[in-house]
């Protein structure tokens, strides 16, 4: 069953910390969906939880766009119409390798930028999507007036649609409203294909929450195996905890 799998592959994490002696461990975003199932065995193994950054979500149950966007706030509504009126991005879905020669800019400019922390990926990896993920992935190229300006990398899982990156250089995706752009792509390509979740992430939650998206919490569970510093970091976990922004 799934708590007799689970405590087996953290038998198999510990025992790999263990040999590289690596103090401090931790697991990262355990929905909450799914927090019932560490809840039994964590405490066991003395870990400590807290609170991660939520995933935003969006469940797409419209019959078309206009549907999707009545349900936003006359505000939201009203300055979302204004962003896409002035569009002249066009959109061309990455193929092959040849079509990846402007990504790794991209991304390294997105990454560079980012407030939060990136992991490092390589042109391999989008390679790779292109290669054995065809058929599980949207990946576009964004252009406008003839140039490049970003790209964006969506995973599909079942009935979910996983936004993974939107990447751009420097200040054209503001410029181009691309962020907004790709939102409404994402939305759509949703609703045309029955796709019952959009998933986008764990960042801009303002805009997200403007945008109709609820916020479902993670929990991070850690601990350290010197034991003054565990307590430590136990006692300061309140301040560790992440604040995110309500929306009415």
């Amino acid at each position: 069953d799934k708590k007799k799998y689970l405590n087996q592959i953290l038998i198999a994490f510990e025992e790999y910390a263990k040999q590289k002696n690596i103090r401090l461990l931790g697991v990262k975003d355990v929905p909450k969906i799914e927090n019932y199932l560490w809840q039994n065995i964590m405490p066991y193994l003395n870990y400590e939880e807290m609170k991660s950054l939520p995933t935003a979500i969006n469940k797409i149950n419209f019959k078309n766009f206009d549907d999707y966007l009545s349900t936003l706030s006359y505000n939201n509504r009203k300055n979302l119409r204004r962003k896409l009126k002035k569009n002249v991005i066009t959109i061309k879905a990455i193929e092959n390798s040849e079509d990846l020669n402007n990504v790794m800019d991209f991304y390294y400019a997105t990454k560079n930028r980012s407030d939060l922390q990136f992991g490092e990926l390589t042109e391999d990896f989008f390679k790779g999507v292109l290669k054995y993920m065809n058929k599980k992935a949207i990946f576009s190229i964004y252009s406008a007036e003839g140039k490049v300006i970003g790209f964006n990398l969506s995973l599909l899982n079942k009935d979910t649609l996983i936004d993974k990156f939107l990447c751009t250089k420097d200040k054209l995706g503001r410029k181009y409203n691309l962020y907004f752009i790709s939102w409404v792509e994402q939305i759509k390509y949703c609703i045309h294909n029955n796709i019952k979740t959009y998933q986008s992430g764990q960042a801009a939650y303002e805009t997200k929450l403007s945008l109709g998206s609820k916020l479902l919490p993670n929990y991070i569970y850690f601990k350290h195996q010197t034991p003054w510093i565990y307590k430590i970091l136990k006692l300061i976990k309140p301040l560790l905890e992440v604040k995110v922004p309500t929306h009415d």
